[in-house]
């Protein structure tokens, strides 16, 4: 069965993507502080990029889940919003669904 999808919304789709981009951050953090800790240069790339070395770097290690969180929910805003005006010349999405006989 094809279904489009013909409107998201914004602020769910900005939570989702938030929720998403606070786990990358936590693993691009994680490494963050093991090289901020060992005295290399490290770049923490994600919606927004942070390099350096030292104690400077720890603590944006630290925060950068946080900091990626704000840019994934700012891009899924975006993203709806843009894809809600798009869908006017473009129709949407179309996606095949079917029934799951599976229980998890």
């Amino acid at each position: 069965m094809n279904q489009r999808i013909k409107r998201i919304p914004p602020f769910s789709l900005a939570v989702t993507v938030a929720f998403i981009y606070f786990f990358i951050g936590i693993m691009s953090g994680i490494f963050g502080l093991i090289g901020g800790l060992s005295g290399a240069d490290v770049t923490l790339n994600g919606p927004f990029t942070f390099s350096g070395n030292g104690p400077s770097l720890i603590i944006i290690s630290m925060l950068y889940p946080f900091i990626s969180a704000l840019g994934g929910f700012i891009f899924g805003f975006l993203l709806a919003i843009i894809y809600n005006y798009s869908v006017r010349f473009t129709k949407g999405l179309v996606v095949q669904l079917e029934d799951s006989h599976l229980k998890y």
